[in-house]
């Protein structure tokens, strides 16, 4: 209907041009222009829901007990919602003024650790999650940037995150 009624503004008959073909091209443009539009964003919000799925996927852990599943599963999810500065820790109510001091430096530290952390991971691996936490960049883009599949990229994935574990790990046990 848009595009019909912008035909009707825009016609000039003078240019020698049939009507119904000049309607035609303005209603198909317009149709055009409108699924465009919503494509991209419908494709950005299937974007995001595509990478958090591969997040999810890529953190699977080997573990066969429940407990330890659990397990893996939180501490990976967790890392992953630091590395990508989620504000995860804003979502509890927020603390009295006196504890905000506390919380901006235990946020900074925890920052510090995991960047000191991500400098023990291997090479590959670490380009992968600095890509995809820090950048934003999801795992098909990763692997055409890099030249390798994207199942390597989700192998690089859960590899870096292991290793970011053992080395946030040990970190925490040297402290102690």
């Amino acid at each position: 209907m848009i595009g019909l009624l912008e035909a009707i503004d825009r016609y000039r008959p003078e240019c020698g041009v049939a009507f119904k073909t000049y309607a035609e091209y303005r209603i198909r443009g317009a149709i055009l222009d409108q699924l465009a539009r919503t494509s991209e964003v419908a494709s950005q919000a299937s974007a995001r829901r595509k990478a958090l799925q591969e997040r999810v996927e890529a953190m699977e852990p080997d573990a066969a007990e429940p407990f330890d599943i659990l397990r893996e599963l939180s501490v990976g999810l967790a890392i992953g919602f630091m590395l990508e500065d989620s504000g995860m820790y804003l979502a509890e109510p927020e603390p009295a003024s006196e504890d905000l001091a506390y919380r901006s430096l235990e946020l900074k530290e925890t920052k510090r650790d995991l960047l000191a952390g991500l400098s023990g991971v291997p090479d590959k691996a670490q380009k992968v999650l600095r890509l995809h936490y820090l950048n934003g960049v999801p795992f098909s883009e990763i692997a055409q940037l890099i030249g390798l599949s994207k199942g390597r990229v989700s192998q690089l994935h859960k590899e870096g995150l292991a290793a970011l574990r053992a080395s946030l790990s040990s970190a925490k046990e040297r402290e102690a």
